[in-house]
């Protein structure tokens, strides 16, 4: 795999994560964040790896891949994984024939039993192999949202309840609505089954990762400080801070400022766009989104309550105010609490 030289390692908190699981302190898990915050990469470039020198297999799933042929797709997936996994059980392992599956064609070893009818089948034959494994299920709250996909759910949770000292999983998702639907309702088949961990937002050690790497590719320094102020009012959005290290080594004409500009306009498209249908806001209510999205976290401190009262345009305003905001946008599902009672804004999660 070809190295990306703008990919901020997150090896700590993969490490941790693989531990947890390794050692069976923790046998499911569930990474919650917006798109765009780097989830995937970080299964695919910090996960994966780890995983792999402590000894798993790991299979990788993206449930937004194929929205209109899912169930089919993810059986075929895992049969694809167990063939492959099997393989060394079996003396005969160059001993392949072709078979259908799912309208797909699919290499499979002469001796191996067919494959299986059910998720919890295949989690069954993958617990028997000779390593571990660690199945990384990514945007697992759109499975919550087909009707088809309520029988594999319930032989997921069984295959993965069964199995939980030898098959692992990291379950990611970006919808705070599907996620609650599958692990937070006492009615869904994965009820309380994951520990949930809110995937952390980049600190400034990633905008000076980045801000290195421009001054390595171009002589010039830009302002650290100044960049993580314009990374934090993009919403801490990778994306949008990679693009502009991108463009300004492109083009060395370009300044921080005349990137940023640019980035905020598509910022603020993106969440009008998001917001599209949505109820209608009180001019309070889209403050405090506002200062939400810009990741003000004391939202009944004395400080906040003054920079509200002065976009409003009054006096004061009180902590009881803010608070029955609050409540309001959370019954319009605008914004949501996270792991650790902080206020996020809904609408992130879903563009």
């Amino acid at each position: 795999m070809i190295r990306d030289p703008l990919y901020f390692n997150r090896t700590q908190l993969a490490e941790r994560l693989v531990d947890n699981l390794q050692s069976n302190i923790l046998h499911a898990i569930t990474l919650f964040a917006p798109r765009r915050m780097g989830k995937t990469q970080f299964l695919d470039n910090d996960i994966t790896q780890i995983a792999k020198e402590q000894g798993f297999s790991v299979f990788y799933y993206s449930f937004m891949d194929q929205p209109n042929q899912t169930r089919e797709h993810f059986m075929f997936a895992l049969a694809t994984f167990l063939a492959e996994i099997e393989s060394p059980l079996y003396k005969k392992a160059n001993s392949l024939t072709k078979i259908e599956l799912f309208g797909a064609s699919l290499e499979w070893n002469v001796d191996a039993p067919p494959p299986p009818s059910s998720v919890s089948g295949y989690i069954s034959r993958m617990a028997k192999t000779n390593k571990p494994i660690l199945m990384l299920l990514d945007e697992a709250q759109e499975m919550a949202k087909k009707s088809d996909m309520r029988d594999l759910i319930g032989s997921l949770r069984t295959g993965l309840d069964i199995h939980r000292d030898r098959v692992k999983v990291i379950f990611t998702g970006s919808s705070p609505h599907g996620l609650k639907s599958m692990f937070n309702d006492y009615k869904a088949p994965f009820f309380n089954f994951a520990h949930q961990i809110d995937f952390p937002i980049f600190g400034k050690e990633f905008t000076d990762f980045l801000a290195d790497i421009y001054e390595k590719r171009t002589g010039s320094s830009i302002d650290k400080e100044k960049f993580f102020s314009y990374f934090a009012a993009l919403g801490h959005t990778p994306l949008f801070a990679r693009t502009m290290i991108q463009e300004m080594i492109l083009n060395p004409n370009l300044t921080l400022e005349q990137v940023f500009e640019v980035k905020l306009e598509e910022f603020t498209k993106i969440l009008e766009c998001a917001t599209v249908g949505m109820p209608e806001l009180t001019a309070l209510e889209k403050i405090i989104l506002q200062l939400i999205s810009e990741n003000h976290k004391s939202l009944y401190s004395a400080k906040t309550r003054s920079i509200i009262a002065e976009r409003l345009g009054v006096d004061s305003v009180s902590a009881q105010t803010v608070q029955g905001q609050l409540r309001k946008l959370e019954k319009k599902e605008l914004v949501i609490k996270n792991a650790h009672g902080d206020y996020e804004p809904a609408i992130l999660y879903d563009f």
